[in-house]
């Protein structure tokens, strides 16, 4: 999956404990299946995690009644593609065994400077949003995100996972995505109004089944990441260009 260019990767806790875990390389990841299940209040929980949302102009629905001892035709009834109040939701229960470890990334892949002052453009794209903020008072900032994704995938490998990683992308529910249901990328794909989340992701597939979250452990990242006080990140931020001699 295209990671595009990541500055830097965020992870918000609520509690300094779980920060301090984090540090120490654990990575905690919840199954899928508890983010469709959580209240969605706090920005963490999605009932519609793992779904497809089909394009309602490719579907059309027909509803045949037929007589039980003929096969006689007794009424048909259609429903067209512009019928439909929404576009139909298929949300596959194979998903939610899969373990996910979510981040904010501090990305530029989508990025188009529109004024004469394209640093302090790029400063307020990256910012963490006010809403992000609002998840917890204490967070980590990866500053070397290969090193960080290296050693992510050196645990994998050790624990026999299998394991996908990428920047989620974000779609209009109206209009749905162009995804079969069974597409393993749908668990990247989230509604609009997620996206202010900018949300780097792991998936972790353990070959169990189950509601269990897992820890996987990289170890200690204090060489590579920083503790902030989540509300102080934006304030720090500062970019600077020096153009080559």
């Amino acid at each position: 999956m295209h990671i595009g260019l990541i500055h830097f990767l965020v992870k918000v806790f609520k509690e300094k404990q779980y920060a301090d875990s984090f540090i120490r390389g654990e990575l905690y990841a919840n199954r899928l299946s508890w983010f469709k299940k959580i209240e969605a209040s706090d920005g963490r929980g999605d009932e519609y995690e793992g779904a497809a949302m089909l394009q309602r102009d490719n579907l059309v629905i027909k509803l045949t009644a037929r007589n039980q001892e003929t096969g006689e035709i007794i009424d048909e009834f259609t429903i067209a593609p512009d019928e439909h109040a929404a576009p139909p939701i298929v949300q596959p229960d194979r998903f939610d065994d899969l373990n996910l470890f979510c981040m904010y990334a501090a990305h530029s892949n989508d990025f188009e400077p529109e004024t004469d002052d394209p640093l302090q453009e790029l400063k307020a794209h990256i910012e963490i949003p006010e809403d992000c903020v609002r998840l917890g008072n204490h967070a980590v900032v990866i500053t070397d995100v290969p090193e960080f994704l290296r050693r992510v995938q050196a645990a994998v490998s050790r624990e026999g996972y299998r394991a996908r990683r990428g920047v989620v992308e974000y779609y209009d529910p109206e209009v749905g995505t162009p995804l079969d249901p069974l597409d393993p990328r749908v668990v990247f794909r989230k509604r609009q109004e997620f996206a202010h989340q900018r949300e780097y992701r792991f998936v972790f597939d353990t070959g169990t089944r189950g509601c269990e979250a897992v820890t996987l452990n990289i170890g200690g990242i204090d060489d590579i990441a920083m503790v902030l006080d989540t509300a102080e990140i934006n304030q720090l931020l500062s970019l600077n260009y020096n153009p080559p001699d």
